[in-house]
Formats: structure tokens, C-alpha cells, sequence
């Protein structure tokens, strides 16, 4: 894997080859300068004296003093570096500052003094091949009478010239070193001014990768990042308004699908759940854990509902039917509603699922149809009785007066059956009319007068059957309640408790306060009630017992009336029997309006 190096060791090494390589370029330039600038005025100074030198040995030429010339030579010697040397167009030297001529070998052929004898100022740096150093030379053709007799050849070492040029070249390296190490710290100031900010920047943009996109980036000194820095600024401060307004979006399709009160469920295309609300899960009775990312089939089990979801999938139509759950024991029954979710080219993406928790409204339409049936059932009993019997007597009943009197006190039970029934639903009909409407009249009563008021409305058939009463109840207690509708709930219960039970029985009726509710409970010891009837028992004429029930004159309105009654106070009815044990019945309501 390539290692990533940072922007500053990128960009400083770069400054410090450019800046070492231009400093090496001009130190070798200023040096190569220097070098011949002191050449050049060596050569000028040398050429000066060179012709000082002719114009006072011009006087040994003619003709040639070899002695008087060599002397001259050698007192030049004496007073300056100069090194002066005479030499004859053969090549003869005949006079040198250093050297014995006979000694010195013919110097035809060296190059400045090639150049002299064609007449020319001759000039060249070598060695010295008599001295063995490097030597400047500068060779003057020499004339009389305009011929050529001799040449003149002055010379100088040029170790005092290196001295001197390596001084100077040591200390312009000194000086480039000195600005190469100036350079090198500023270079490193520079790239780390230009590395910080985008360090920096880089820093800001792993903070708004994190969702920081509240921060903000410092705009640097350099035009470009700064207004790099600016775009990243403003791109994160739209990136943070779009995402707020997501956020927003968010929160309130989940705050809108938190109150629904149907339930939601999206699935895609595979039937994986992608969101599910809290009705949804309290219908299907999910773990919300378990139930995101999921496939549906897992969390609820029921065929019915995974068949109506592949086929809207398969179809992308909108399907709706009733599907039933079971959830401990008990029967739900849910409306599910599915429809196709589609993307912008109309390819199936998945399916919302609603669903409508329709047990309830299913269980009344139920009951609506019952009590419609019902209804009609008890009224038309008696009415086609009353019915058979006029017709009986329009067609000479009416000659026999013992039959008279038999066929109008039969007319006259069913028409007082027809006005139970028809007294019991208006009764029931004003009270869940006052419970919409609120127009209970609470007010706090003792409970023992209620529990004795009720015995002597019932205290007749009681005597009748030879059914003992008894009842337990503190004086003290009380309980804001309507006094009237407690009593006939009170008696309803109470009338039944005798009716049903077998004479020379007791009935017993106990009150107490639990916590903040009143319980009055009435308990028979009657023939008992199978447990598949409690649930139905407080429905409009629903009958445990048929044909006893209309045999002792119910009308199949008490017990509903009861529940009704309780209901307008903030109570409920319960029952507890068992084949053979007797019932309980218990109003419950609160102690405190």
C-alpha cells in the first residue's frame, strides 16, 4: 500500500532542490565571474607594464646587448613580481628575470610567442615550463626600423591571483550557505503557511464527514484555498440546512405516523420491513427490536396477510380484506389495506401496509345485527300471540266466556311483555344518551341506603320464592352516583339473582372500598352460567338460558342496562360462575367523583 506523504515534506524538499540548485548556479556563475574579472585586470595591468618595460629595453636592441639586457631583466625581477624574458625571433632567449638564458630552452614555439611573432600582442595561462607553476603571459613584438627583433615577455604567477580569487569564491559560498540556510527556514515557514490551511481545511472536512456541519472553516491568506474554504463553508451550511430540514421531514412523518391510530408498515420488494409504527406493533404484537430490517412473514405469522402483500407485489394493485389474528386466546381482526409503493418510473419498490383494528366495530356490527334480529324476535313474539288471539276471538272466541277471559289475560301478558321491552330500550337509550352528553347527577349517597333501598324494590318476589337477602356493608361508606340509575342497577342484578336461584336459597350483597373504587358484589346460588356466556352476558337480549329466561319474563335488557349504567359513572360489571355454584355479579365504580 502507498504511504501518503504529507503536503509540507512535498513542497519544502521541492524548495530546498530549487533553492540549492540556484544557489549552486550562481555561486558557480559569481565565482567563474570573479575569476575573470581578476584574469582580465591582471592581463590589463601586466599588458600596462609590459609596454613600460618595451619602451626602456628598446635602447639594448640595436643591436641585440644579450648581457645588458639580461641584467635589465633581472633588476626588473628585483622590484616587482613581474617576470620579464627577451626572446629573439629564432627563439632564442637572450634575457630572463629568473633563469640563466643559455639555460632556457627556445621558446619558438609557445603560444603567446607564436602570436607576437606574427606581429601580434600574444596572451595566454599555463604552466611554466621552466618554473613548473601556472603562469600569465603577455609576449610584445618588438620593432626597428619596422622589423621585427625581438620579443618581450612578461609574466606573472598566478598563485597570488588563486589566493586572492579563492577568497572570495570561499567566501561567496559562506554568504550562499549563510542564504541557503536563511532560504531553507523560510521556504519551511512558507510551506507550512501553505500546508497549514489546507491541513486545517482537511481537518474541517473529516469534522463535517462526522456531521459536525455546524463548524466552520478559517478562510487562509492564499485566494484560492480561501475560496475553497468558502465553497466547503457554504456547501456545509447548505449540507446542514437540507439535512435539518430532512431531520424535520423525518421527525414529523414519525410523529404523524406515532398518532396514527391505524397501523403502518412498509416493506420493499423482498418484504423486509423498512418502517413500522407503534400501532402496528401493538397490533401485531411485534418486538420493536426484533421487527426493522426484517421480513414480515417473521413478525406476523399469519398466511392470510402474507398472501394479500405477495399478490399486491406481484399485481401492484390495491388489495384489502379482513384478516383475522389470534393473540392469547383472543380474536383480532384487522382491516389490512395494501398498495403498491412506486418509484419515479413506476417500478414497484415495495408496499405500505395499513391496518385498522376493525374487531371492535366488526363485533358491533355483529351485535347490531343481533339486536336488529333480536328486536325483532322478542316484539313479534308477543305480537303474533296478541295477533292469534284477536283473530281467535273475532271469529267466536269471544262466545265463551271462560275462554274470553283466558285469551285477553294472555293478550294482556304479552302486551306487558312489549311494554317491558319497550320501557327497558328507551330506559337504555336515555342512559347512553346522558353518558354521551354527561349529564349524570352525581352526587355522594351512602351505599347502604342504595343496598336497602334495592331489597325492598325486590323484597315481594323474594318473599315469593322464599329467597333470603342479606347484605353487608359499612355505614360509612359512600360514593358520588346517581341515585336512581345505581337503584335499577342495583334491582336489575338483584332480580335476577332471585329469579335464578332456587327457593329457600339466600342472595348476598357485599360492599367495599379497594383503593379508589367501590365494589358492590351480589352473590346467588343459583343454577350458574357457563363460562362461553360471560363474554356476551351484558349484550341486548343475549340469554344464557333461552326458554327460563322468557319463562321467568326477562326482557334480555337488564344485564345491558347494568353495564350502561355503570359505564356512565367511569365503572364496569363483571360476573364470576360456574355450572351448579351460583353467580357474582360486581358493579365497580369510583369512590370519588
Amino acid at each position: 500500500m502507498k504511504k501518503n506523504i504529507r503536503l509540507i515534506w512535498q513542497l519544502y524538499p521541492s524548495y530546498l532542490v530549487i533553492i540549492f540548485v540556484s544557489l549552486l548556479i550562481v555561486s558557480f556563475y559569481i565565482s567563474g565571474y570573479i575569476e575573470q574579472f581578476f584574469i582580465h585586470n591582471t592581463e590589463k595591468d601586466l599588458l600596462t607594464k609590459g609596454h613600460l618595460i618595451k619602451h626602456q629595453i628598446m635602447q639594448y636592441l640595436s643591436p641585440p646587448d644579450k648581457d645588458r639586457i639580461d641584467r635589465f631583466c633581472k633588476n626588473i625581477a628585483a622590484s616587482t613580481e613581474i617576470r620579464a624574458t627577451v626572446i629573439l625571433p629564432d627563439g632564442m632567449v637572450i634575457g630572463d628575470s629568473e633563469e640563466h638564458p643559455a639555460k632556457m630552452n627556445n621558446h619558438k614555439n609557445r603560444p603567446e610567442i607564436l602570436t607576437s611573432l606574427d606581429g601580434k600582442v600574444g596572451f595566454s595561462i599555463r604552466e611554466s615550463e621552466t618554473l613548473r607553476i601556472k603562469m600569465m603571459y603577455v609576449a610584445l613584438p618588438l620593432f626597428a626600423d619596422d622589423r621585427l627583433v625581438s620579443v618581450l615577455r612578461v609574466s606573472i604567477p598566478l598563485t597570488s591571483i588563486n589566493n586572492t580569487i579563492g577568497l572570495v569564491q570561499s567566501r561567496v559560498m559562506l554568504m550562499g550557505l549563510f542564504i541557503a540556510i536563511l532560504a531553507s527556514v523560510v521556504s519551511l515557514f512558507m510551506s507550512r503557511r501553505i500546508s497549514r490551511p489546507i491541513e486545517e481545511m482537511k481537518k474541517g472536512a473529516e469534522k463535517f464527514a462526522k456531521g459536525e456541519l455546524d463548524h466552520r472553516l478559517h478562510e487562509p491568506f492564499i485566494s484560492e484555498l480561501a475560496e475553497l474554504a468558502a465553497v466547503m463553508n457554504q456547501t456545509a451550511f447548505q449540507l446542514e440546512d437540507r439535512i435539518t430540514t430532512v431531520k424535520n421531514q423525518k421527525n414529523e412523518f414519525e410523529a404523524v405516523l406515532a398518532s396514527m391510530t391505524e397501523g403502518v408498515v412498509g416493506v420493499d420488494r423482498d418484504q423486509k420491513i423498512i418502517t413500522m409504527n407503534r400501532t402496528a406493533l401493538a397490533m401485531l404484537d411485534a418486538d420493536p427490536e426484533m421487527a426493522v430490517k426484517r421480513s414480515i412473514h417473521e413478525v406476523s405469522r399469519n398466511a392470510s396477510l402474507n398472501k394479500l402483500l405477495e399478490d399486491t407485489i406481484q399485481s401492484g394493485e390495491h388489495r384489502q380484506e379482513d384478516v383475522s389474528f389470534f393473540q392469547n386466546g383472543d380474536e383480532k381482526i384487522l382491516n389490512v389495506k395494501c398498495t403498491a409503493l412506486k418509484n419515479a418510473v413506476e417500478k414497484n419498490i415495495g408496499v405500505l401496509i395499513v391496518l385498522n383494528d376493525v374487531t371492535q366495530l366488526r363485533r358491533l356490527e355483529n351485535m347490531r345485527r343481533d339486536f336488529a334480529a333480536n328486536v325483532s324476535h322478542e316484539i313479534k313474539t308477543p305480537l303474533t300471540a296478541i295477533k292469534g288471539f284477536v283473530e281467535t276471538l273475532r271469529f267466536g272466541g269471544a262466545d265463551n266466556p271462560e275462554d274470553l277471559d283466558r285469551f285477553l289475560t294472555i293478550i294482556d301478558k304479552h302486551v306487558d311483555r312489549l311494554t317491558a321491552i319497550i320501557d327497558d330500550l328507551m330506559q337504555l337509550s336515555r342512559i347512553e344518551r346522558k353518558d354521551e352528553i354527561q349529564q349524570i347527577d352525581r352526587k355522594v349517597h351512602p351505599v347502604e341506603d342504595l343496598i336497602q333501598s334495592s331489597i325492598q324494590h325486590c323484597s315481594s318476589m323474594a318473599r315469593e320464592r322464599k329467597i333470603a337477602v342479606h347484605y353487608t356493608c359499612d355505614p360509612d361508606l359512600a360514593a358520588p352516583f346517581d341515585r336512581t340509575l345505581m337503584e335499577q342497577a342495583a334491582v336489575n342484578i338483584l332480580d335476577n339473582a332471585i329469579k335464578y336461584s332456587e327457593e329457600n336459597s339466600a342472595v348476598t350483597i357485599r360492599a367495599e372500598r379497594k383503593g379508589d373504587r367501590v365494589h358492590i358484589h351480589f352473590q346467588d346460588h343459583g343454577i350458574g352460567i357457563e363460562e362461553k356466556h360471560h363474554a356476551r352476558l351484558f349484550e341486548r337480549f343475549y340469554r344464557a338460558d333461552k326458554a327460563r329466561s322468557r319463562k321467568l319474563g326477562g326482557t334480555g335488557l337488564g344485564l345491558a342496562i347494568v353495564k350502561h349504567i355503570a359505564i356512565a359513572h367511569g365503572g364496569d360489571v363483571s360476573v364470576q360462575s360456574k355450572p351448579g355454584q351460583g353467580s357474582r355479579f360486581t358493579i365497580s365504580i369510583p369512590a370519588e367523583g
